[in-house]
């Protein structure tokens, strides 16, 4: 199998890339991701990685003035003062995301066109976590530091949803029942309800900053796809292959030791001391895995009307954990099964082709 994204035979269009770019850059909008994700300001990483990628156009043949402007754009986001009391968390994403551009950039500076974009991706997130851990071997208490910032940042997220909610019940009219007084109804239960929400997105935060490197790892994978995208439609210097349909996604099988490795460390008492690790391997690799799982899905489904489509799209939203787990357990099965070769060698002569 290929390493990687296939490669697609032409560009694609925008207005699916729009819907995920500004689903990427809106996401923290949504108070369950907010409470997940551990760089809430998403354009922190996209813009630098967007003009990395314009640098390494620039050497390729391409526009030096579009690598200016990036570059600029980049620079003028990163320089913006801080939050009051978010100073610290300001840092530590914006030294992660020009961390990750710049190995981004440097890979595929150092690369051919043929790499497919999924290679260079995983290279630049190793070549940034490693660069990531020596500097915090350096400093102080530097991975604690990093851990405890990201989790005060997950509890304000989480306070400031909760009162903006409250504020906006109470221009409503919506006012708490008194102490000991007899009132229920829509009103009571409602407080009852945002209360037990606040509750479980706290206890959602407390689990999430404990893999907080697996999920600033996939948050960035969905910046550098957005950003080599972003470049390939505004840029004729070509990087290399363009991201192809979720359709025909796929990678190295050897991926599978991911999870192999982050299992034993989790199940074996004996690597109880580093089960954390262990933990973020299962959650990279395994959404690695449940992605390639939806698109043996969407394989599937490539013949589907558009309303049967629509319908299994919110089927899909209703019973997502279910979906998950399907996916993801024909994403691990396809290292050893190999499924859309398999349907497409059994479908009846006159129906192969190529899945568009």
């Amino acid at each position: 199998m290929d390493y990687g994204l296939a490669p697609a035979p032409r560009e694609q269009g925008w207005k699916k890339f729009v819907l995920a770019l500004a689903a990427f850059l809106l996401m923290s909008a949504i108070p369950a991701l907010a409470a997940a994700v551990p760089v809430e300001d998403t354009a922190v990483l996209l813009l630098p990685v967007i003009a990395a990628c314009f640098i390494a156009g620039w050497w390729a043949g391409g526009r030096f003035v579009l690598a200016v402007i990036w570059v600029a754009l980049a620079a003028w986001l990163l320089a913006a003062p801080a939050a009051p009391g978010a100073a610290a968390y300001r840092d530590l994403a914006s030294g992660w995301g020009l961390i990750l551009a710049a190995s981004f950039g440097v890979v595929c500076l150092a690369g051919t066109d043929r790499r497919p974009f999924l290679h260079r991706a995983l290279s630049a997130i190793g070549i940034a976590i490693l660069m990531s851990l020596l500097l915090l071997a350096v400093s102080h208490d530097g991975a604690h530091h990093a851990q405890s910032v990201f989790a005060e940042q997950f509890a304000v997220r989480n306070q400031r949803w909760a009162a903006s909610v409250q504020s906006y019940m109470q221009q409503l009219g919506v006012q708490a029942p008194a102490p000991g007084a007899n009132g229920g109804g829509v009103t009571s239960e409602y407080l009852q309800w945002l209360s037990t929400y606040a509750q479980r997105l706290n206890a959602y935060s407390a689990i999430m900053v404990t893999v907080y490197p697996a999920m600033l790892a996939l948050e960035s994978l969905m910046a550098l796809a957005l950003g080599w995208g972003l470049y390939h439609r505004l840029s004729r210097a070509r990087l290399g292959p363009p991201l192809a349909s979720l359709k025909v996604f796929t990678f190295n099988d050897q991926l599978i030791w991911g999870l192999v490795v982050g299992l034993t460390f989790v199940l074996l008492p004996s690597f109880a001391s580093v089960a954390v690790v262990g933990r973020n391997l299962l959650l990279f690799f395994g959404a690695l895995y449940a992605l390639r799982g939806l698109g043996i899905l969407a394989w599937v489904a490539r013949r589907a009307s558009r309303w049967t489509l629509a319908g299994l799209i919110m089927v899909g939203v209703l019973f997502w954990p279910i979906v998950l787990a399907v996916a993801l357990a024909f994403g691990i099965s396809d290292t050893w099964a190999d499924w859309r070769t398999r349907m497409q060698a059994a479908m009846p002569p006159g129906r192969h082709g190529s899945p568009s």
